[in-house]
């Protein structure tokens, strides 16, 4: 690609930016650095490119060290050769390609740091889920439940893996049981919104289009499953329908419930923990979203788990849980009820 034009945008800016940060108008940057105010500006405008001995005079000016110049350039340059990189993989016109590089430094990092955080996929490592094994065989059920909140916080995947992991388990054949503790993007079934609740949990994170899509238009042949295989078991602590993202949960359990009578849902007042669970299978996702609203960076929110003994023992603690609850939890017009106050709830 031709980079003649992002060769000329990268120090113009910056100087802009800095001379503004320090309260400088032009003519007092162009009179400290002694060039003329209308070289600055073109310079500012990346109309032309500075010397090095023009460039050390407008450092000093701004009192930075020129070599800060030298590492953007540096900086710069690695950004764009990824940006490119990703742009080949997009197939876009080339003339389409340089518009992406007309674009402010600020804003070319921006996209490829998005474009970064969506292009990893970060799957629980084995030795990660093998801990998690060791740990649901020690211990009762809300004791090892609750030791997985730690491995969570210290080993887990962040709000991108969760949603990739999630679309996963939700096109896997076959049985699923679930709880949910508190909030939650699990019971959130395809069809239903998703967008809203990842806001809340993650209102500064990209949400991958392939998840976003797919859950706004699950399809028979891209989903691959039946009504009878959606969430046969399902157990929905109060303290999860009473969080923010109560309404959305209640939502889909009823969509749940409307699209497969053999589904058993319970809804308790009994106090789960932090942790929410789902298993498919062989497979399993362990989630905590413990007040996300506000949170910034990458914090780990999940784990993905395989395997037949580590899911068949947090689909036991599910089970058991289901069979400790009283009739009352269990019955389903008590249980709709409770959903369709909820969903009915102000915001």
């Amino acid at each position: 690609m031709n980079r003649h034009s992002v060769q000329r945008q990268r120090i113009g800016p910056a100087v802009r930016r800095l001379r503004r940060s320090r309260g400088m108008t032009l003519d007092q940057l162009a009179e400290a650095a002694a060039v003329s105010p209308s070289h600055l500006s073109r310079l500012e405008r990346s109309q032309t490119l500075p010397s090095f001995p023009v460039m050390a005079k407008i450092a000093e000016a701004l009192d930075v060290d020129v070599n800060e110049f030298v590492r953007l350039e540096h900086d710069v340059t690695h950004l764009d050769d990824t940006l490119g990189w990703y742009l080949n993989l997009l197939a876009l016109p080339d003339e389409v390609n340089q518009e992406f590089f007309g674009l402010t430094i600020e804003a070319r990092r921006a996209l490829v740091t998005c474009l970064d955080r969506l292009s990893l996929l970060n799957l629980t490592p084995y030795g990660v889920q093998e801990q998690v094994e060791r740990t649901l065989e020690s211990g009762g059920d809300y004791a090892n439940l609750s030791a997985l909140a730690s491995l969570v916080e210290r080993t887990g995947m962040d709000c991108v893996g969760l949603t990739q992991a999630l679309l996963l388990l939700n096109v896997l054949v076959g049985r699923q049981s679930t709880l949910i503790a508190g909030p939650s993007l699990l019971p959130i079934t395809p069809g239903n919104s998703l967008i809203e609740s990842y806001r809340w949990a993650f209102p500064m994170e990209p949400l991958d289009p392939l998840v976003g899509r797919w859950w706004l238009h699950p399809s028979e042949t891209s989903s691959g499953r039946a009504a009878t295989d959606r969430p046969s078991r399902l157990v929905v602590g109060v303290q999860a329908l009473a969080s923010p993202l109560g309404t959305a949960i209640a939502s889909s359990v009823l969509s749940v419930i409307d699209h497969d009578e053999l589904v058993e849902v319970a809804i308790t007042e009994r106090q789960l923990g932090t942790v929410n669970v789902s298993v498919s299978g062989e497979y399993a996702l362990v989630e905590q979203l413990v007040s996300r609203r506000g949170a910034k960076g990458t914090e780990h929110v999940a784990l993905w788990l395989s395997g037949a003994r580590r899911v068949a023992a947090l689909e036991a603690v599910i089970d058991r849980t289901w069979e400790s609850l009283t009739p009352r939890e269990r019955d389903p017009a008590t249980v709709r009820d409770r959903l369709n106050l909820t969903e009915a709830a102000p915001v």
